[in-house]
């Protein structure tokens, strides 16, 4: 028999987008349920990538709803990714957190600032953060 030390309570974690003005935006969701069926915590990058704007910024709501349930979520995008045990949510959070935010990266025509680099944004963030998580061992398969 497992004791008390050797259990672990697993939470799934999907990434899921929502519909935005020009691109669809994305983030990262974990169903803890804390604030009832349903409910969980995101983790984002909001913000806008043309110059003068100061670029992304990393969020993170722990009350937040399922994004599923959303008016503007898009229908079949919420993905589950893995698992991450109870106990591991902080550590979760300070890997998205070590992920560099997107930078400004458009003039304000939309013409690139370094045409030399790829635009990076919030689904290159959470494609990034994932992969850190997965990496570090916090995500697991």
């Amino acid at each position: 028999m497992a004791t008390p030390a050797t259990l672990s309570t697993f939470f799934s974690v999907y990434t899921a987008e929502s519909l935005g003005s020009t691109i669809n935006h994305i983030k990262i969701f974990i169903e803890t349920h804390e604030n009832g069926t349903g409910s969980g915590r995101t983790y984002e990058v909001t913000g806008t990538i043309v110059k003068g704007g100061g670029g992304q910024k990393y969020e993170e709501d722990h009350a937040a709803a399922d994004p599923a349930n959303r008016p503007e979520h898009v229908a079949g995008t919420k993905l589950k990714v893995g698992l991450v045990r109870e106990v591991d949510l902080e550590q979760f959070s300070e890997v998205c957190r070590s992920v560099p935010t997107p930078e400004p990266q458009l003039n304000l025509n939309g013409s690139r600032m370094d045409p030399s680099k790829p635009v990076r944004r919030c689904t290159e963030w959470t494609r990034e953060a994932v992969k850190a998580l997965i990496k570090s061992g916090i995500l697991l398969p």
